[in-house]
């Protein structure tokens, strides 16, 4: 064997192990899961969502409130004139008092109030899985996307240095009147094609790194290929529809939405009743002028209170709130249907993915094969050097191929945790299992 044929050879066995090993590829000391575990700590949507959740739980805090009484102190000055008989006494008092009062009734608002606001925070909270949901999908998007693109540049490389070592030979061979030297052109163009696609993909390169850094705050130096557990991928597509209605932080959001517009229905409907109110009064001070007059010490007092809002706005309350009721139910058909077309579209993507990566692999090998024959050939004068050439670039494409299929079902998977909910925990449980498995 010629040591170019040897060098092509080695080369090509290289870069397939590089591809197609089950095993994960470590480039680093940054695994997926902890990149994610970063971003859920430090992301400003998670600090976002965190004190939406603080802030719902004072409100069901302010909510139970109302089931205490109230206690408070008064103070009043006054002055009157009063007519007896023909003489007017003029009056001045000033009192001290100390009052407790306690709703008794008010149409079942508050009870109502308590179950809006639990609902509320049960939403606020799935709101903010959804968001780690999110961002745990963004992460692996990203972190996926400059794996490959390294492969990629790699391959690459690959490929310019055994055209350069190849338009060398023929440059060789040229000298010595072998070959024509016009034949050196047609070598030269590909090797400069190979490296205008190399610059653009060390651009694309670039670019990842860059949205990675934004993304996740840290810089992609360290990267390991992860596992991503696939046995979620093998299931049935109603099943997985089963998982994500079950599962999905943003269908559980909409369900407790809903749940807490139904109370709001009840708080407005409340409002339209009367409402009984307890008031003691315990008198601390008291001052007045002349003293004979009459002040009790302390008193107890049962109010019962209707208010009619002639102009209708009680009712549109209540109108309003069942108004929203209604857009909160819809909101969770739309996305029950958005969910279910999503889980069909991923489903089908990667059961595709999954059934050309075979036929990808062995392209590969053939693709190595007929490069290895194209050589023989080309040495015994058989065949010419374009089709040796168009050789290379057929193997280049078939390993890039291999490439971009493995970090699409890797993504599909990923994507398909996401919708039922489940990735997030998948990756920092740190759940091994390669999708080529």
């Amino acid at each position: 064997m010629s040591p170019l044929k040897f060098s092509i050879r080695r080369r090509t066995l290289s870069v397939l192990a590089l591809l197609v090993c089950l095993e994960p590829i470590h480039v680093g000391a940054a695994p997926l899961a902890d990149v994610v575990r970063h971003v859920l700590d430090t992301h400003p949507d998670v600090t976002s969502a965190s004190a939406l959740l603080d802030a719902a739980g004072e409100r069901l805090r302010q909510s139970r409130s109302a089931y205490l009484p109230t206690a408070g102190l008064s103070w009043e000055q006054s002055a009157s004139t009063e007519d007896v008989g023909d003489a007017s006494i003029d009056r001045d008092v000033s009192r001290l008092d100390a009052t407790l009062r306690w709703n008794l009734f008010r149409g079942f608002a508050d009870r109502s109030a308590v179950a809006s606001a639990e609902a509320g925070e049960e939403a606020t909270a799935a709101e903010l899985a959804a968001v780690q949901e999110s961002l745990a999908l963004r992460v692996v998007e990203v972190y996926l996307d400059v794996l490959k693109n390294q492969q990629l540049v790699a391959v690459s490389a690959q490929q310019i240095a055994s055209l350069t070592e190849l338009t060398e030979r023929v440059s060789t061979r040229a000298e010595v009147g072998r070959i024509s030297k016009v034949t050196i052109h047609q070598a030269k163009t590909r090797l400069v094609q190979a490296k205008s696609r190399h610059f653009q993909l060390r651009a694309t390169l670039e670019a990842s790194r860059l949205r990675f850094r934004e993304i996740t705050g840290m810089a992609p130096d360290a990267l390991e290929t992860p596992r991503i557990d696939t046995a979620i991928a093998d299931e049935p597509i109603e099943a997985l529809y089963r998982k994500a209605i079950d599962g999905s932080p943003r269908i559980e959001a909409a369900r407790k939405t809903l749940a807490s517009r139904e109370a709001e229905v009840g708080v407005a409907a409340g409002a339209l009743l009367p409402t009984v109110d307890l008031e003691l009064r315990k008198r601390l001070a008291s001052d007045l002028s002349p003293e004979d007059s009459v002040d009790p010490d302390s008193t107890a007092r049962l109010v019962v209170n209707y208010a009619f809002e002639t102009g209708g706005a009680g009712l549109g309350r209540k109108a309003e709130a069942v108004y929203r009721k209604q857009a909160a139910a819809a909101r969770i058909a739309s996305l029950e249907r958005e969910l279910r077309a999503d889980i069909a579209s991923v489903s089908r993507q990667l059961v595709e993915e999954r059934n050309i990566a075979p036929s990808l692999a062995e392209n590969v090998d053939s693709a190595e094969e007929v490069v290895k024959a194209y050589h023989l050939q080309f040495d015994a004068g058989r065949r010419t050097l374009l089709d040796l050439l168009t050789a290379y670039a057929d193997l280049y494409q078939a390993q890039a191929a291999v490439v971009e299929n493995r970090y699409r079902q890797m993504a599909l998977v990923a994507r398909i945790r996401s919708l039922t909910g489940s990735l997030r925990d998948s990756l920092l449980a740190s759940v091994a299992n390669d999708p080529e498995g």
